[in-house]
This record gives C-alpha cells, structure tokens and sequence, in this order.
C-alpha cells in the first residue's frame, strides 16, 4: 500500500512540475497539495507549492511550505535556497541571513549565496558587510555578473565614481545590453562630470528603447551640462 502511494505521488509530481513548466500554475498547485493531501510530509510537494507561490509573488503563504520542508529535512538545499528567498522578498533580511549562513556552511564557495547574503546587507543599508559578500563571490568568479553590477552601484553611492565605473564596465562586458547597467554607467559618468561618454551610453539605452522619456529628459541635461563644460573651458 506504502509503495503504491509512493507511486501514485511521484506520478503526481511529476505532472505538477510539467504544468508548472507550462506556465499553468494554478493547475500545478492543485496536483502538488493533492499530494500533501494524502501525505502532508511528503518535502518535494511542500517544497513544490512554495515554489509555484513564491513564482506567483505570494512570498508571505510561500514561506510557510518552505518552513514545513524544512521542518521535514533541515539538509534540504532547495528548501532552505527558497526559504531564504522568501524572507529576503518580505525583507525579514535578518531571518534570510541566518538562513543562506546555514547554506554557506554547507558550500563556503556558493556563489549565488554569497551574493544574496550581500543582497540582503545591502536591504539592512550595511553597504560594507554587503560588499564583502560581492567581493568574495568575485574572487571565487570574476564574471559573477550580480556582484560587479552591485559594486559598481555601491561605489557609485558612495562617489568613487573611478571605482563605480570598472565595476560596471566589467559587468557591461558580461550583458552587453542590460539595460540597468547601462544607466547606471551613464549616471556614473554624469556625476563625474564626463558628460560625452554619459551621452553614449544614454544613446545605447534609447537604441534598446527609444520610448524612454526618463532616458530622453537625461540626455537632454547632458548635453546643456557639456556645452556648459566647454564654455568654461573657453574662458
């Protein structure tokens, strides 16, 4: 009987996630609690309705499937991964570092958790333990793409806007056209008064939408500021 409930709720599973994966949520979540129906310590189906929650933005209900996994297996990666997610998306940052600190201890070259712990120091508006998580995921991978973007955003904040702009640059090397990188480089540029460079990457965000009336309104400022720049230079 055990091993044909078993069965029955992999097979269950596994058409959860084949509808989850087809986008169909709501269908997905019916099939995963029917599972937990008839074995409520069953952790991938407890797992599996966090997750359709927390990708449906119901962080707060997520949490309490995740806690239950956990609660189930407190080794469980993905449970714990997810539950720290959900604590950062309700910004219980406190409660999302104990957990990824549980994980680094598991894996200390985790890179995804390292910078998510930055992330969540970064929401506690302690800029310089969040930068020493990114400087950590960067040693481990240069082209960790979320921590030289958050470097560049951090040093910018804080005017090394020399700093800022490598950092950028780097990530700008890794997504070529990511459009936050891209005005993040341009109002670095901005600030340090390098108006030209600032006017090339504001046209490398219009190219990718034109329609940007912020983008448009910057631009404008940048090319009053640099005729202001040259007549300066002129006296």
């Amino acid at each position: 009987m055990n091993s044909f409930r078993h069965n029955q709720n992999d097979l269950l599973l596994q058409q959860g996630l084949k509808k989850f994966n087809q986008n169909k949520k709501n269908e997905a979540l019916v099939i995963f609690k029917k599972i937990i129906e008839n074995d409520s310590n069953n952790i991938k189906a407890n797992h599996a309705i966090g997750v359709v929650l927390g990708a449906s933005g119901d962080h707060i209900e997520a949490l309490n499937y995740f806690k239950k996994a956990v609660q189930i297996d407190n080794q469980f990666k993905p449970a714990l991964f997810n539950l720290a997610i959900s604590y950062y998306e309700t910004k219980q940052f406190d409660r999302a570092i104990s957990v990824y600190k549980d994980l680094l201890k598991l894996n200390p070259k985790d890179t995804s958790v390292l910078v998510n712990l930055g992330n969540c120091y970064y929401g506690l508006s302690d800029d310089q333990s969040a930068k020493n998580f990114y400087y950590k995921a960067v040693e481990i991978d240069k082209l960790q793409f979320e921590s030289l973007l958050n470097l560049g955003v951090i040093k910018k904040k804080e005017k090394n806007f020399e700093k800022s702009i490598e950092y950028l640059i780097k990530a700008q090397n890794i997504k070529k056209n990511d459009e936050l990188v891209l005005k993040h480089l341009s109002d670095a540029y901005y600030q340090n008064k390098e108006f030209e460079t600032a006017i090339f990457y504001l046209n490398k965000i219009l190219d990718l939408n034109p329609n940007n009336q912020d983008i448009l309104c910057v631009k404008v400022c940048a090319y009053f500021e640099k005729d202001e720049q040259i007549k300066g230079d002129d006296l």
